[in-house]
């Protein structure tokens, strides 16, 4: 029987959180590395990310950097009752408050919000992959309902401990079509199965 998300999600968190800070850092900079070589990277010129914490790749330099190319960054403030996502476009981290359960989120007053389809790609954060693009995340639900319709690319920044081989995954799951690992690019939507 396969094992529930609940189980696979605290699996996977405490994986993270027992990685050393040479392994941690080595990571980074190999994902950061793949995506800034990636032409997913080159032909975006609008990024959402979500502000990275304790446990998950940091973002901030994707960020910065993205700002240094002249592109667009925009970052997620979440309605915590209908478990919806908005993006804002940012300039400075000044354009930043503390929100939904401790995450970096944007001041609405001071950022410019933007509509999903001006969005060329989306970085999705979560906690375990399989190739074909299923995760699973923190397990509010965020990122999938805002994917149902999201047209734009979606790349996912993994360590290889973060990939597993089965996941259990429901209709309403949205799988992302590409993953960066420290070890290459899968190009998820290859491997997903027409059903």
């Amino acid at each position: 029987m396969m094992r529930s998300k609940e189980s696979i999600r605290q699996e996977a968190q405490e994986t993270l959180k027992s990685l050393n800070n040479a392994r941690r850092s080595s990571v980074t900079q190999l994902l950061h590395d793949r995506l800034f070589d990636s032409d997913l990277w080159r032909n975006a010129n609008s990024i959402g990310v979500t502000m990275s914490q304790d446990i998950e790749w940091d973002t901030y330099p994707i960020i910065n950097r993205a700002w240094r190319e002249k592109k667009t960054i925009s970052v997620p403030k979440a309605t915590h009752k209908t478990r919806q996502m908005t993006f804002y476009v940012i300039t400075s981290f000044d354009q930043l408050e503390e929100g939904y359960i401790g995450i970096q989120e944007p001041i609405e007053e001071k950022a410019t919000k933007i509509e999903k389809q001006d969005i060329d790609l989306l970085i999705v954060p979560g906690v375990a992959f399989t190739k074909d693009g299923y995760r699973i995340g923190f397990g509010g639900g965020f990122y999938d309902r805002f994917l149902a319709d999201f047209s734009g690319e979606t790349v996912s920044l993994i360590g290889t401990e973060q990939l597993y081989n089965n996941l259990p995954h429901d209709e309403y799951d949205q799988p992302v079509n590409h993953i960066i690992t420290d070890q290459g690019l899968i190009y998820c939507y290859k491997n997903r199965k027409e059903s």
